[in-house]
């Protein structure tokens, strides 16, 4: 009796399941034939010349459909397969909702053909909706269908049931092997902390697969990209976001792509790993940044970075003449305690005044007076030149990139005259005219003749210690940024001199 039962539930399943392909497929295509260019521009047109009629006949033959029926945005007929009825209406009154609301769907309905399962898609030209597609199966061929099933099913239904109990068995097995254990329970709770965590991530992130077909994007990944439609990233070769990015080493031997620049509208940084699964590449995921937020981060970190130098450098001299200051106090001799401070702060003001007359832009005044106390520090002289003048920096010129320039300039400078006997640094500038000119010379025994073409190269450094050789180098990039030149001689102090010149007007270059 169970048997019969289960017999009778399981023809009504196929049932259901074969009508839910059908029409999965008529709906499959419908929609593969709205995509085809030709066929949208031809019923914008509507169809002068008669083609849709052959262009649906041919899909029908080929797809076992028992009708393709290509309608205007009227519902008015292109396409029939009784081609008397084409140019009229069709009928079955469920067309109007692909027009109104663009949506695809399956529906089941009475035509002229008699009950059917139908695709319905809406076809769009140039953002228009200009009619619909409905692919249809009669419901009588699927009852056919389902009959051969039922007498196919009574005959195998005990081996099948036998095949299936045992197949349950080693499909659990394996279906918990795969799943690492997991209930069902707790793989959902791990997909909803993965979309949230992937969400909260300000990294944009896509996964592609071996064919670089988007198969997923973050929120930030679609915000970066100035895509207001998230979902038409998904399913987009990368190439046609990304058409200069070369994935071919991930591909190919599984290695990551790491710190990789992008140029585009918005040049990205961007980091590409392989997805692996038993040592097979599947895919890759791409995670990327603007770089201008990075660079914003970089020069906060550069600003705090200097104040801090500042005020180690301030900390220290203040320390020693504060034991000063005790030491003269507590061997009374406090004229020439309060003499001493009278000097310091004359000293001080005297800097200040100078750095706040001679440049107007707070930042770089602030870099200068910075290196003003690090010299300090190291007891060498730093002198501005009196004819100096710095007023504010142009929009077009980025501050810190500026400060990037002069800051190792001038710490080279200041190591350089801290091992001769004048010690000695002289920096002057002026923004008179289209540029901005810097000259820094320093008292220490300069670069020879032959070096000038080499020091600007990454790595290279006239210093033992690890790690240098960055420092001109950065400055020599920060001047292509700029479109800036840097020139190197001798100075009159003894040493080396530096000459920097950055046009005012960037985009006049």
């Amino acid at each position: 009796m169970q048997l019969i039962v289960l017999g009778f539930l399981s023809i009504n399943v196929i049932s259901d399941v074969l009508q839910k392909q059908i029409g999965e497929r008529a709906l499959a295509v419908s929609k593969t034939l709205s995509q085809n260019e030709k066929l949208q521009k031809l019923m914008y047109l509507d169809d002068p010349n008669g083609e849709i009629q052959e262009m649906a006949e041919k899909i029908r033959k080929k797809t076992g459909a028992e009708f393709v029926v290509v309608g205007d945005e009227n519902i008015k007929r292109f396409s029939h397969p009784d081609e008397w009825k084409i140019g009229k209406h069709m009928v079955g009154g469920d067309s109007m909702r692909a027009i109104n609301t663009g949506e695809s769907y399956i529906s089941k309905a009475v035509g002229t053909l008699g009950p059917s399962i139908r695709g319905k898609v809406p076809v769009f030209y140039n953002g228009e909706t200009v009619g619909l597609i409905s692919t249809g199966y009669l419901i009588s061929d699927v009852k056919d269908i389902i009959g051969e099933y039922v007498y196919i099913f009574k005959t195998v239904i005990m081996i099948l049931l036998l095949i299936g109990v045992i197949s349950a068995v080693l499909i659990a097995k394996g279906l918990k092997k795969a799943i690492f254990g997991l209930e069902p329970h707790e793989i959902a709770s791990m997909l909803s902390e993965r979309n949230t965590i992937i969400e909260t991530i300000h990294e944009g992130i896509l996964a592609v697969d071996n064919d670089k077909n988007i198969r997923f994007a973050n929120g930030a990944a679609v915000s970066i990209l100035e895509n207001n439609k998230s979902r038409s990233i998904v399913g987009q070769n990368l190439e046609h976001i990304f058409p200069k990015f070369d994935l071919q080493s991930v591909f190919e031997n599984g290695k990551a792509i790491l710190n990789y620049e992008i140029f585009m509208k918005r040049n990205l940084i961007a980091n590409v790993n392989p997805i692996l699964h038993k040592k097979n590449i599947m895919g890759a995921v791409i995670s990327f940044r603007p770089k201008d937020e990075l660079y914003e981060l970089g020069k906060k970190l550069s600003y705090v970075r200097q104040y801090t130098e500042t005020l180690r450098a301030k900390t220290h001299d203040y320390s020693n003449k504060l034991h000063t200051i005790a030491g003269l106090i507590q061997t009374d001799n406090y004229d020439e305690a309060l003499k001493f401070v009278l000097q310091e702060y004359s000293d001080y003001s005297e800097t200040l005044e100078i750095v706040n007359s001679t440049i107007k832009d707070p930042i770089v005044a602030s870099l200068i007076l910075g290196k003003f106390n690090y010299a300090e520090e190291h007891k060498v002289s730093m002198e501005i030149d009196e004819d100096s003048m710095l007023s504010e920096v142009p929009a077009d010129i980025d501050s810190y990139k500026l400060v990037d320039i002069l800051g190792n300039i001038l710490d080279n400078a200041i190591e350089a005259a801290f091992s001769s006997q004048d010690k000695k640094v002289k920096i002057s500038f002026t923004d008179f005219g289209n540029d901005i000119v810097f000259d820094i010379e320093d008292s220490g025994k300069g670069i020879e003749d032959n070096l000038y073409s080499s020091i600007f190269e990454k790595g290279y450094s006239t210093k033992e210690n690890y790690g240098r050789g960055l420092g001109l180098h950065i400055v020599k990039r920060r001047l292509n940024d700029l479109r800036g030149q840097i020139s190197c001689g001798r100075s009159d102090l003894g040493g080396a001199a530096f000459t920097i010149i950055i046009p005012k007007n960037m985009r006049s270059e």
